[in-house]
């Protein structure tokens, strides 16, 4: 490939063992996040200033963030090890606008019977009402409500057969084992 066919964007870099951890952005991706205001720009703000990774930045919980401390805990990340990263002070302002966003909207979807969230493991045996407390609320929540397509599934098909059926039936028709 000509050298001139290259755009300004892609470079090819020769590999230098130096530098090796370095992360190299093009300028293009530094400016992204920064165009993007409000709400919709903290997210990427967060992957580049606290050296947050995807699904650790969406899957960020309420208690997760510590603004005092300028802490942010990140809870099942690469290796299912749990770590602790910088919350950069030019986004704390902002954290603590999202924090009472989703304080609000918390508030909001109880009042409606709405609120709960997934939580992992068996924490919703050991800690009944934690789905519904405030803490365990995502930081960057959905723009609507989800619901568990199997239970859909399961409640379509409990229709359908006899209300003498068994759950085990419902299973078989299902396809479930």
């Amino acid at each position: 490939m000509p050298v001139g066919a290259v755009g300004a964007a892609a470079r090819i870099v020769a590999y230098d063992p130096s530098e090796e951890g370095v992360c190299r952005f093009n300028q293009g991706g530094l400016r992204f996040g920064h165009r993007q205001c409000g709400a919709r720009g903290l997210p990427t703000r967060l992957l580049h200033g606290g050296g947050l990774r995807l699904l650790e930045c969406l899957r960020l919980r309420v208690k997760d963030v510590d603004v005092s401390r300028r802490e942010i805990l990140v809870r099942d990340g690469k290796g299912q090890k749990d770590r602790v990263t910088m919350l950069p002070e030019s986004l704390m302002p902002q954290m603590q606008v999202q924090m009472e966003t989703v304080r609000q909207l918390h508030a909001r979807d109880l009042a409606n019977g709405h609120g709960e969230v997934w939580l992992p493991d068996a924490l919703s045996v050991k800690y009944p009402g934690a789905a519904r407390a405030l803490g365990w609320q995502y930081m960057f929540p959905a723009a609507g409500f989800s619901s568990d397509p199997w239970s859909a599934q399961r409640n379509l098909a409990l229709r359908r057969v006899r209300p003498q059926a068994r759950l085990r039936n419902c299973d078989y028709f299902l396809g479930a084992q």
